[in-house]
């Protein structure tokens, strides 16, 4: 049996035990071919869409019938809300919470793992008594710290820096440099993301040596779906940037000057995250687009010097912090 499994049978076990034996006995064992009820509790599922409700329902149902457990009031009840590898739960009104692991668990034996941590507090929290300065006690300030933790898991900001490699198919060009984001999942599976970024190339012609500088961001709306310790995204979104084409002229007849535009367009996104710790992550980014605000320069004969049209294909990597 795993460790976290005999913890959490021998706690509520025990103090089943204790409650029943204040009782005097009067709650004589329920029999098997009674029907199954429903939760004695009511249990509410935040942020958890890889949770079989079903199966947690029925499984606390079997926890709360074989250990005898009724509701004090109709306002109390168990709130479960998940995170990338951790479940809150927090007893209200009381407000006594615990924690659960997820890592290193497939999703179907959450709803096992999430019916013996509530049965455990249940249980624990009946049988802990009273005391008459909470406001000092530890219980109280795990009361006042806990939804603060599960609002910062469930809807973490995150800080993100890497960079990016850009290439653009029709100038035969590339560009590299630095990026700096912002995101938030607070509604996913949606992640909203902004961008700034700098990049920095050349193209080389019979005429002269361009120089390209392109200072903008981006603006992303990500799909998400969670698989352990990965989360994986893909969405639309739209980048805009200043370029700066600076030529350097090879004829010693010729002469040139900068050109500068706004250049951007449409773009999708396919992005992957890896959590290394509850505040550290890496990240893997794809995306392609179309510019729809295109540049262009011309030799003073007419010809063609750069052409910064068509579309892009780039990818990033990087690191990220959340907070």
């Amino acid at each position: 049996m795993p460790p976290l499994r005999r913890r959490v049978v021998s706690t509520a076990l025990g103090a089943a035990l204790v409650v029943v034996m204040r009782s005097g006995g009067a709650r004589s064992a329920t029999t098997g071919d009674e029907p199954l009820a429903t939760s004695a509790l009511g249990v509410e599922l935040g942020a958890c869409p890889d949770v079989d409700r079903d199966e947690l329902q029925k499984l606390l149902a079997l926890e709360f019938r074989t250990l005898g457990v009724q509701p004090k009031g109709e306002s109390e009840r168990v709130v479960v809300t998940c995170s990338a590898e951790r479940a809150q739960l927090t007893l209200e009104p009381d407000g006594a919470s615990s924690e659960v692991d997820l890592s290193g668990t497939t999703p179907s034996a959450w709803p096992r793992l999430l019916a013996l941590a509530v049965s455990e507090l249940v249980i624990e929290t009946r049988a802990r008594v009273p005391v008459a300065t909470r406001p000092a006690s530890p219980v109280a300030k795990r009361t006042e710290v806990a939804p603060k933790e599960t609002r910062r898991r469930s809807a973490p900001l995150r800080l993100f820096a890497g960079a990016e490699g850009r290439w653009l198919p029709h100038a035969s060009s590339s560009l590299w440099g630095p990026e700096l984001g912002l995101e938030t999942d607070r509604f996913f599976p949606l992640t909203f993301e902004l961008r700034l970024h700098a990049s920095f190339g050349s193209t080389s012609t019979e005429v002269a040596r361009v120089s390209w500088t392109a200072e903008g961001g981006s603006v992303t709306v990500l799909w998400g779906v969670r698989l352990g310790k990965v989360t994986l995204g893909a969405g639309p979104g739209f980048s805009v940037d200043a370029l700066q084409l600076s030529p350097s002229v090879k004829i010693a007849s010729a002469s040139g000057q900068s050109l500068s535009g706004p250049w951007g367009g449409p773009e999708a996104d396919v992005r992957g995250l890896l959590a290394l710790g509850d505040a550290l992550l890496v990240y893997a980014r794809v995306d392609a687009g179309v510019l729809t605000f295109p540049v262009r320069g011309d030799v003073s004969d007419g010809r063609r010097l750069v052409d910064a049209s068509g579309g892009w294909v780039s990818a990033a990597a990087g690191v990220a912090t959340q907070f």
